[in-house]
């Protein structure tokens, strides 16, 4: 389960998980997966967080690699995730950088 932020995103956004790539993939997460994010070697966004990585460790997920950034670092690195990542950065994701087909 990923909590639901009715105050960034509106109703729509939550109406069908399964349309939307990055929660398709976290939601099928089984014991010893690794997820691959092509960021395009963003470093202006974090693509993946505290929550998402959580949510992924929570269903059994090993590792994340990202071709980007990742935000949320002191959280992130209590989960004891196998990380590749270029970088970490406080900002978040905005939907100019969100890479649809990229998971």
């Amino acid at each position: 389960f990923l909590p639901q932020r009715p105050d960034l995103f509106n109703e729509g956004e939550y109406a069908d998980p399964e349309t939307q790539l990055h929660r398709h993939v976290l939601y099928h997460a089984q014991e010893g997966d690794v997820v691959v994010v092509d960021a395009r070697g963003d470093m202006s966004s974090g693509v993946f967080g505290d929550m998402m990585s959580t949510y992924f460790k929570g269903r059994g997920g090993a590792g994340i690699v990202i071709d980007g950034c990742m935000r949320d670092r002191p959280n992130v690195e209590k989960l004891d995730l196998a990380l590749w990542l270029r970088c970490w950065t406080p900002n978040y994701h905005v939907q100019t950088s969100i890479y649809p087909n990229a998971v």
